[in-house]
Protein backbone atom coordinates (compact mmCIF):
# COMPACT_ATOMS: atom_id res chain seq x y z
CA UNK A 1 0.00 0.00 0.00
CA UNK A 2 3.01 2.25 -0.28
CA UNK A 3 1.54 4.29 -3.16
CA UNK A 4 -0.54 6.23 -0.62
CA UNK A 5 0.59 9.49 0.91
CA UNK A 6 -0.43 10.96 4.25
CA UNK A 7 -2.58 13.43 2.31
CA UNK A 8 -4.65 10.64 0.71
CA UNK A 9 -8.11 11.74 1.91
CA UNK A 10 -6.57 12.45 5.32
CA UNK A 11 -5.70 8.79 5.87
CA UNK A 12 -2.18 7.51 6.31
CA UNK A 13 -0.91 4.03 5.42
CA UNK A 14 -1.74 2.69 8.89
CA UNK A 15 -5.34 3.92 8.55
CA UNK A 16 -5.62 2.27 5.15
CA UNK A 17 -4.21 -1.02 6.47
CA UNK A 18 -6.76 -0.92 9.28
CA UNK A 19 -9.60 -0.26 6.82
CA UNK A 20 -8.44 -3.24 4.78
CA UNK A 21 -8.14 -5.51 7.82
CA UNK A 22 -11.59 -4.41 9.01
CA UNK A 23 -13.15 -5.09 5.61
CA UNK A 24 -11.51 -8.51 5.58
CA UNK A 25 -12.79 -9.22 9.09
CA UNK A 26 -16.29 -8.01 8.18
CA UNK A 27 -16.31 -10.38 5.22
CA UNK A 28 -15.35 -13.28 7.49
CA UNK A 29 -18.10 -12.35 9.94
CA UNK A 30 -20.63 -12.16 7.11
CA UNK A 31 -19.48 -15.65 6.10
CA UNK A 32 -20.11 -16.80 9.68
CA UNK A 33 -23.71 -15.55 9.39
CA UNK A 34 -24.10 -17.42 6.11
CA UNK A 35 -22.69 -20.56 7.69
CA UNK A 36 -25.10 -20.30 10.63
CA UNK A 37 -28.03 -20.20 8.20
CA UNK A 38 -26.78 -22.97 5.89
CA UNK A 39 -29.44 -25.72 5.88
CA UNK A 40 -26.86 -28.22 4.59
CA UNK A 41 -25.02 -27.82 7.88
CA UNK A 42 -27.80 -29.70 9.67
CA UNK A 43 -26.06 -32.90 8.60
CA UNK A 44 -23.04 -31.90 10.69
CA UNK A 45 -23.51 -33.31 14.21
CA UNK A 46 -21.37 -30.52 15.66
CA UNK A 47 -23.24 -27.66 14.01
CA UNK A 48 -24.00 -25.33 16.93
CA UNK A 49 -27.21 -23.80 15.58
CA UNK A 50 -30.81 -24.91 15.58
CA UNK A 51 -32.42 -23.60 12.42
CA UNK A 52 -35.50 -21.64 13.46
CA UNK A 53 -35.53 -18.90 10.82
CA UNK A 54 -38.09 -19.17 8.07
CA UNK A 55 -36.79 -19.60 4.51
CA UNK A 56 -38.09 -16.09 3.74
CA UNK A 57 -36.12 -14.59 6.61
CA UNK A 58 -32.95 -16.46 5.55
CA UNK A 59 -33.45 -15.14 1.99
CA UNK A 60 -33.88 -11.60 3.36
CA UNK A 61 -30.70 -11.91 5.42
CA UNK A 62 -28.79 -13.25 2.41
CA UNK A 63 -29.98 -10.27 0.36
CA UNK A 64 -28.77 -7.82 3.03
CA UNK A 65 -25.43 -9.67 3.19
CA UNK A 66 -25.04 -9.37 -0.60
CA UNK A 67 -25.67 -5.63 -0.32
CA UNK A 68 -23.24 -5.34 2.59
CA UNK A 69 -20.54 -7.18 0.65
CA UNK A 70 -21.25 -5.05 -2.41
CA UNK A 71 -20.19 -1.96 -0.41
CA UNK A 72 -16.86 -3.38 0.72
CA UNK A 73 -15.09 -3.32 -2.65
CA UNK A 74 -16.12 0.30 -3.45
CA UNK A 75 -14.74 1.41 -0.06
CA UNK A 76 -11.41 -0.25 -0.85
CA UNK A 77 -11.43 1.11 -4.40
CA UNK A 78 -12.28 4.66 -3.26
CA UNK A 79 -9.22 4.63 -1.01
CA UNK A 80 -7.08 2.87 -3.62
CA UNK A 81 -6.53 -0.06 -1.27
CA UNK A 82 -5.51 -2.99 -3.46
CA UNK A 83 -6.78 -6.47 -2.87
CA UNK A 84 -3.89 -8.88 -2.50
CA UNK A 85 -3.67 -11.31 -5.35
CA UNK A 86 -0.62 -13.55 -5.39
CA UNK A 87 0.09 -13.10 -1.68
CA UNK A 88 -3.46 -13.54 -0.41
CA UNK A 89 -2.56 -16.47 1.79
CA UNK A 90 0.36 -14.44 3.15
CA UNK A 91 -1.88 -11.50 3.99
CA UNK A 92 -4.46 -13.76 5.62
CA UNK A 93 -1.75 -15.30 7.77
CA UNK A 94 -0.19 -11.91 8.59
CA UNK A 95 -3.57 -10.45 9.56
CA UNK A 96 -4.31 -13.45 11.75
CA UNK A 97 -0.88 -13.15 13.36
CA UNK A 98 -1.73 -9.57 14.35
CA UNK A 99 -4.97 -10.72 16.01
CA UNK A 100 -3.08 -13.51 17.79
CA UNK A 101 -0.49 -10.96 18.95
CA UNK A 102 -3.24 -8.76 20.40
CA UNK A 103 -4.76 -11.75 22.20
CA UNK A 104 -1.37 -12.70 23.67
CA UNK A 105 -0.80 -9.15 24.92
CA UNK A 106 -4.11 -9.31 26.76
CA UNK A 107 -2.80 -12.32 28.74
CA UNK A 108 -0.10 -10.18 30.36
CA UNK A 109 -0.57 -9.79 34.12
CA UNK A 110 -1.26 -6.06 33.88
CA UNK A 111 -4.30 -6.79 31.70
CA UNK A 112 -5.48 -9.94 33.49
CA UNK A 113 -5.74 -8.10 36.79
CA UNK A 114 -9.07 -6.77 35.57
CA UNK A 115 -10.49 -10.28 35.90
CA UNK A 116 -9.52 -10.52 39.55
CA UNK A 117 -6.59 -10.13 41.91
CA UNK A 118 -3.38 -11.90 40.89
CA UNK A 119 -0.81 -13.19 43.34
CA UNK A 120 2.90 -13.42 42.48
CA UNK A 121 2.61 -17.05 41.40
CA UNK A 122 -0.22 -16.22 38.98
CA UNK A 123 1.74 -13.25 37.59
CA UNK A 124 4.78 -15.47 37.04
CA UNK A 125 2.64 -18.11 35.34
CA UNK A 126 0.98 -15.57 33.05
CA UNK A 127 4.34 -14.05 32.15
CA UNK A 128 5.63 -17.52 31.24
CA UNK A 129 2.53 -18.24 29.13
CA UNK A 130 2.93 -14.94 27.27
CA UNK A 131 6.62 -15.64 26.69
CA UNK A 132 5.91 -19.14 25.37
CA UNK A 133 3.09 -17.99 23.08
CA UNK A 134 5.18 -15.01 21.91
CA UNK A 135 8.05 -17.36 21.09
CA UNK A 136 5.77 -19.41 18.85
CA UNK A 137 4.45 -16.24 17.25
CA UNK A 138 8.01 -15.01 16.60
CA UNK A 139 8.83 -18.35 15.00
CA UNK A 140 5.74 -18.09 12.82
CA UNK A 141 6.72 -14.59 11.71
CA UNK A 142 10.27 -15.76 11.01
CA UNK A 143 9.06 -18.66 8.82
CA UNK A 144 6.75 -16.32 6.92
CA UNK A 145 9.60 -13.80 6.43
CA UNK A 146 11.85 -16.57 5.10
CA UNK A 147 9.20 -17.46 2.54
CA UNK A 148 8.94 -13.82 1.47
CA UNK A 149 12.67 -13.83 0.71
CA UNK A 150 12.35 -17.07 -1.26
CA UNK A 151 9.37 -15.72 -3.19
CA UNK A 152 11.26 -12.53 -4.09
CA UNK A 153 14.26 -14.60 -5.17
CA UNK A 154 12.04 -16.75 -7.44
CA UNK A 155 10.51 -13.66 -9.04
CA UNK A 156 13.94 -12.26 -9.85
CA UNK A 157 15.22 -15.57 -11.24
CA UNK A 158 12.02 -16.25 -13.17
CA UNK A 159 12.08 -12.86 -14.85
CA UNK A 160 9.42 -11.35 -12.58
CA UNK A 161 9.76 -8.00 -10.81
Amino acid sequence: MSQHSDADQGLNENHLRHIYATCLHLDRLLKAIETAMDPASRRNPFHPYEHVLSPETRDGIREVLRGFRATILPVLTRHRIPLPLADQDRFAIQSTIEFIDADIVELQPEYMGGYGKLDDRARTDLTAIVAEFSGHLSALRWVLDQDRGAAQSHKVHDGGE
